[in-house]
């Protein structure tokens, strides 16, 4: 397992996967977070969104994220959008990066049961 795998899982501790979508709302996310050579993750509220990327392992967490939308609400990222990525040290054109349909993890809802 890797470091970005480790990384992941560890943020993913103790949720479920949902159903698969190909947009996500992103207007009131934190933001987006690269983990390296393993996936893009979005939070929004309690959900975790992650996108495994047609190929994670070009993801580079010291690359910046360049959006560009088709057609789309400027307040969601859709599996379509054109994404490209930049080095942050010298702002050079790094690569493409083709999105899957976005995953979202949330927080296991425990249940009580009477006896």
């Amino acid at each position: 397992m890797t470091e970005g795998e480790r990384e992941l899982a560890e943020m993913l501790e103790g949720r479920v996967p949902g159903e698969p979508q190909s947009c996500v709302r992103t207007f009131a996310s934190r933001g987006f977070e690269v983990i390296d050579k393993t996936a893009l993750v979005i939070r929004e509220g309690g959900t975790i969104w992650v996108n495994f990327t047609r190929n994670p392992r070009s993801l580079d967490e010291n690359d910046y994220l360049v959006i560009r939308k088709f057609g789309t609400s400027p307040n969601r990222l859709c599996r379509l959008d054109n994404v490209t990525t930049r080095d942050r040290g010298s702002n050079f054109y790094s690569g493409n990066v083709f999105l899957e349909d976005f995953i979202p993890y949330r927080e296991v809802e425990e249940t009580e049961f009477d006896g």
